[in-house]
């Protein structure tokens, strides 16, 4: 069989409807999570003692749920939820549906700043995968901001536990500018998977701020190819905001049983 028309039936398979149940069912979990962590923070955090040392963002949680949503035009809408918490330098991360159908993925590690007029956020960090894909995964997130430029990358490498062929590594960049009301930029997605060629997806993204929630847009591949729409939205409170993560690239559905 020709190795393009086999990707082709693959991303096309679609996935048990118990699955589909299952992963709606983990996306709801992570967007009600951070609003029982809220309560119980609210309940158990002591009152800090006068001249405490320790700055707000070391003494509390930083917590972001959100859901980033591909509207594809030839198979199933996918969910990628995620979610975020940073405690002063630790950062934890669960993400599902990122590096696979049906594959979750658990991530540790340490949040670093630099700079004043140009800040610098980087967090190395690594986690383990489980699900439709085993293995781990050293990855990290970076963002800088300078007046109301912004550049954002966030990038893994996924090294399978079972076949070698499934390692893959990606980087996801964003480039942006604060328009007060919203915030617009320029997306670019630069995937390679083993023994295969370089892929690049490139689009354009609208962001808007409104209180704790934060909506966005982005349209891919548009005059190059059949375009791609994704749509994303996160909640988050907390001391501080939190890097934003984009998945790998569109799950190969169906690669494995």
């Amino acid at each position: 069989m020709d190795p393009e028309a086999e990707v082709t039936c693959l991303e096309v398979a679609e996935p048990p409807e118990k699955s589909i149940r299952q992963g709606r069912l983990i996306s709801l979990l992570l967007f009600l999570l951070p609003g029982i962590c809220a309560v119980h923070a609210q309940e158990q955090t002591p009152a800090q003692p006068a001249g405490s040392s320790l700055a707000p963002a070391q003494r509390t949680w930083a917590i972001e749920a959100s859901m980033l949503t591909f509207l594809y035009p030839d198979t199933l809408t996918l969910w990628n939820p995620v979610l975020n918490a940073r405690h002063g330098h630790l950062h934890l991360e669960a993400r599902y549906q990122w590096e696979d159908w049906r594959t979750a993925s658990v991530w540790a590690g340490r949040h670093f700043v630099f700079g004043t007029t140009v800040k610098v956020e980087v967090t190395p960090m690594v986690g383990a995968v489980f699900g439709h894909l085993n293995g781990m995964a050293p990855g990290y997130l970076l963002e800088a901001h300078w007046r109301s430029l912004s550049f954002y990358s966030s990038s893994e490498l996924f090294i399978s536990f079972r076949d070698g062929t499934d390692n893959f590594a990606y980087t996801w960049n964003e480039l942006g500018v604060d328009l007060k009301v919203i915030s617009a930029g320029i997306a670019a997605q630069r995937l390679r998977a083993v023994r295969s060629p370089l892929d690049l997806e490139r689009g354009v993204w609208l962001k808007r701020e409104q209180g704790d929630f934060i909506f966005g847009a982005y349209l891919f591949n548009f005059g190059w190819t059949d375009p791609t729409v994704a749509v994303s939205l996160a909640y988050g409170f907390g001391a501080g905001t939190l890097q934003r993560q984009m998945p790998a690239a569109k799950p190969a559905l169906g690669t494995r049983e």
